[in-house]
């Protein structure tokens, strides 16, 4: 089961309307790009703002952990 940021990120892609089968959701080969831009678009906003030193960014934790948080790859 994909995590609710990455279903967010691909309604996004796909204009608001996702089609879902026994596999997953299915996407255009424009819209599996446009999905592809916004993830690494918030895996650089995650890296700026650590990097920036907000506050919710903890110094010895890595950029990863944080990504992989976003996206529910690590438990």
């Amino acid at each position: 089961m994909m995590n609710e940021k990455i279903n967010e990120l691909a309604r996004d892609a796909a204009g608001g309307m996702l089609s879902f089968d026994e596999d997953g959701f299915r996407l255009s080969q424009k819209e599996a790009e446009k999905f592809c831009k916004l993830i690494v678009e918030e895996c650089c906003k995650i890296a700026e703002l650590k990097e920036q030193g907000f506050s919710e960014y903890h110094p010895d934790v890595s950029v990863g952990w944080y990504i992989r948080q976003r996206f529910w790859l690590e438990q």
